[in-house]
């Protein structure tokens, strides 16, 4: 097939240009913006900006009624030893007491780089190991004390200790950010060593 042969209209375009005043095409373009403006965007009732989704507080942010029971944990990184340390404080009041404490403290340790933020599988005999404390403390004037009273292995999955020293954690509580912040004194590496916690449970 060839080429289509122009028609008719193609013809007449010219004249068609020609017979439109620049009054005439100003009028039109003048309508055309109006009834673009009176064209309804969406639908009746509906928002057509999307809101930001409001930021849900993170566990370690929550606020708890009470201002010590619950989950803590800390963490620090001994470079001299190339070992993380994680604790765990489970705190709640004894029974009909808004002062005395009683609860566990979890020491789970393991040996790694910094970036180890989490322990791989036994390598070398390397340390992992986690060490419970039963645990009792004092709420007084905005400041929290908690110590162990006895230790136990509770797992091992590598290298472990054959000794261990009680902790010993005191300091200041904010409620409201959810943070303790702590010295340990256990009478062996950990003199007033800071620690700080962030409470991730309510209890």
């Amino acid at each position: 097939m060839g080429p289509r042969p122009r028609n008719g209209p193609a013809r007449l375009r010219p004249a068609l240009a020609g017979a439109i005043s620049i009054k005439t095409m100003r009028r039109m373009l003048a309508r055309l913006a109006l009834a673009a403006l009176l064209l309804p965007t969406s639908a009746p009732g509906t928002i057509t900006r999307r809101r930001p989704t409001p930021r849900r507080p993170s566990q370690d942010q929550a606020r708890c009624a009470d201002p010590v029971a619950g989950v803590w944990v800390g963490r620090r990184y001994w470079d001299a030893w190339g070992e993380w340390v994680v604790f765990t404080l489970t705190i709640r009041h004894v029974q009909g007491s808004a002062d005395a404490l009683e609860g566990t403290i979890e020491n789970h340790a393991w040996e790694g780089p910094r970036s180890q933020t989490q322990p791989r599988p036994c390598e070398a005999n390397a340390l992992d190991v986690v060490i419970a404390q039963p645990a009792v403390g004092t709420w007084s004037a905005g400041t929290l004390s908690f110590h162990g009273t006895s230790w136990r292995v509770a797992r091992q999955a590598c290298r472990g200790w054959s000794r261990y020293n009680l902790d010993h954690f005191q300091g200041p509580v904010d409620p409201a950010s959810g943070t303790f912040t702590s010295v340990n004194n256990d009478g062996g590496r950990d003199r007033d060593t800071p620690y700080i916690f962030r409470r991730i449970q309510c209890l």
